[in-house]
């Protein structure tokens, strides 16, 4: 399996130099346009749709790491 970087924004914590850092690792979508959700992006963008505060998570919201662990990646967290 190959290894993969998770990575959890937290607001006001140098996000994007965080993100800059990881550039090469991590790989950032484009937020120029209308955001696609899960459904229609490759799993190499979940971590940075999951990041995105515009990406609706219903009652996980506030709960990021939980979405991340059960629905979005849940035999590799």
């Amino acid at each position: 399996m190959q290894d993969r970087l998770f990575w959890l924004h937290v607001k006001k914590s140098a996000g994007q130099s965080t993100r800059n850092v990881l550039a090469p690792h991590y790989r950032e979508v484009d937020r120029s346009a209308q955001l696609a959700n899960f459904i229609q992006s490759p799993v190499e963008d979940y971590n940075d749709l999951l990041n995105t505060y515009l990406t609706p998570l219903g009652p996980h919201q506030l709960r990021r790491i939980l979405f991340a662990k059960n629905p979005l990646y849940p035999d590799d967290f």
